[in-house]
């Protein structure tokens, strides 16, 4: 299966109750483009990576850290956080960015593409 990392395929059909899918966000302490399209961000786990840090990221519905403002997540070190907003979840009109402001984090987005 192709990574859905760079998925930016404009979305054409709207599958009721298609599936929630894992879209694996890498070890990073640079801020990255999760997806390049809109989904439903149904929930997200990430952890801080190095064990003895603080780390702190924003998610926006956009393709930068100018788009809107989803959430906020800050890791004591060697600490990981589970969400889940329900099947629905989050609408993200335009893509997922991941801003990672200090330390370095990794993880997952579940999300209904």
């Amino acid at each position: 299966m192709a990574s859905l990392s760079n998925y930016d395929a404009p979305i054409t059909e709207v599958v009721i109750n298609g599936p929630v899918r894992s879209v694996p966000v890498p070890v990073t302490a640079t801020s990255i483009n999760v997806l390049k399209t809109s989904t439903d961000l149904c929930g997200f786990s990430f952890y801080e990576t190095t064990g003895s840090a603080t780390a702190h990221l924003n998610l926006y519905d956009g393709l930068d850290n100018t788009g809107t403002f989803v959430a906020a997540i800050t890791l004591s070190a060697n600490e990981s956080i589970r969400d889940w907003f329900g099947f629905f979840g989050v609408r993200i009109r335009v893509g997922l960015y991941a801003d990672v402001v200090s330390g370095s984090v990794g993880g997952a987005v579940w999300v209904r593409l």
